[in-house]
């Protein structure tokens, strides 16, 4: 079963952001970055409730390969209250699942999209308008990937 299904709410707030850009930006390193997107999350499971979880997704925007005009990191938690209980097991078991974890990432990435539009557009930079939603091909997901369950 999908773990979407069995969500009753989820609370997403803003933990924490960085942003920063250097004082004086090269003109030709301008020419030469490439805009990254980084996703990771990490994903917390008490011991004594078992209708509720915790996820922490960190958004990252950098430059390759040298540093660009700015660097913003976006923490967004998201406490979860499921439907029904669930053994720390089952839910482990439900959390390795790659479509289990797009979804709760795709429940939060709005929110950093949102964040790191708003920074940017601050920064004196047009707004970078990052995608809400992210999908990973089959053959794309490995456990060693940001998109693990840590």
């Amino acid at each position: 079963m999908d773990i979407i299904e069995r969500i009753k709410d989820i609370d997403c707030y803003l933990k924490n952001i960085r942003a920063r850009r250097p004082s004086e930006i090269p003109e030709d390193t301008l020419k030469k970055c490439e805009i990254r997107r980084a996703i990771s999350h990490k994903f917390f499971i008490p011991q004594d409730k078992p209708d509720h979880f915790s996820v922490e997704i960190t958004d990252r925007v950098t430059f390759i390969p040298d540093e660009g005009p700015f660097d913003i990191r976006v923490v967004i938690g998201a406490n979860i209250l499921l439907a029904e209980p669930l053994s720390r097991e089952e839910l482990r078991k439900m959390m390795k699942e790659q479509k289990n974890i797009l979804s709760i990432i795709n429940q939060c990435l709005p929110h950093s999209s949102a964040v790191i539009a708003h920074i940017t557009d601050k920064m004196g930079f047009p707004p970078v308008i990052l995608s809400p939603r992210i999908t990973v091909e089959k053959d794309e997901y490995s456990d060693e990937s940001g998109l693990s369950c840590r």
